[in-house]
């Protein structure tokens, strides 16, 4: 027996299945039924908060590159990249041309070029616009800083990507990273945080209705379907 599901609208539906048969002891036999339907949708995904170019010489360039991520199930458009350079632009972005589009689990590399005008210290946002059905806008810490002398430094501060374990999930689910999990955010697919843990990897989810959930850690956002 094969049966259909064909949701109209993102929620949880249940419903019983009765079976009938001419069997001698004439029972009737009930099948619970349920499944999730949800939006197609992309979703960005960026694994560090900041980006740092270390020393460089005052004139010249340094350029150093980073990944954005599409965790969701169909195509993501990057639609913009903005940094907030006022009169000393410092910073800017090689090869965005306005628009870019990241398919259903496919990562996309942009690259970061820092060109110090004088010997001082720099720190800039640079915000990332998409059309991901939450955290539209996710924001890097641009910093580096123009010297006389070259000096080589990091190239980056990574928060590590993160992974969730089990996923679907019932009573509760775990997060692994290679780096360090400070604090974390639970998401309702409107964008409404229901819940914030510190120092914790193993999160209780007795509490929560089955649906999908945004996990955020840094700039790390995954969904989670909770069962």
């Amino acid at each position: 027996m094969t049966i259909l599901f064909s949701p109209k609208d993102a929620q949880l539906f249940q419903a019983n299945l009765l079976v009938t048969s001419n069997a001698s002891n004439g029972a009737v036999r009930t099948v619970a039924l349920s499944g999730l339907g949800y939006e197609k949708h992309g979703q960005i995904n960026v694994n560090i908060s900041e980006l740092d170019f270390g020393k460089v010489k005052f004139k010249e360039n340094k350029d150093t590159t980073f990944d954005v991520n599409n965790t969701g199930d169909t195509t993501l458009l990057i639609t913009n990249m903005q940094i907030d350079n006022s009169a000393d632009s410092a910073f800017s972005v090689i090869g965005f041309s306005g628009q870019d589009s990241i398919p259903s689990l496919g990562t996309k590399k942009y690259t970061m070029r820092f060109s110090p005008k004088s010997v001082k210290s720099y720190s800039k946002p640079l915000t990332i616009s998409s059309n991901s059905r939450i955290f539209k806008d996710i924001t890097i810490n641009l910093i580096g800083e123009g010297v006389i002398n070259n000096h080589v430094g990091d190239d980056r501060k990574s928060e590590g990507s993160i992974q969730i374990t089990p996923n679907p999930a019932h009573d509760s689910f775990k997060l692994c990273s290679n780096g360090m999990i400070r604090k974390i955010e639970i998401y309702n697919l409107n964008g409404i945080k229901i819940l914030e843990i510190e120092n914790s990897e193993i999160i209780d989810l007795k509490n929560f209705n089955a649906g999908i959930y945004y996990i955020k850690t840094g700039n790390n956002i995954l969904p989670l379907i909770k069962y």
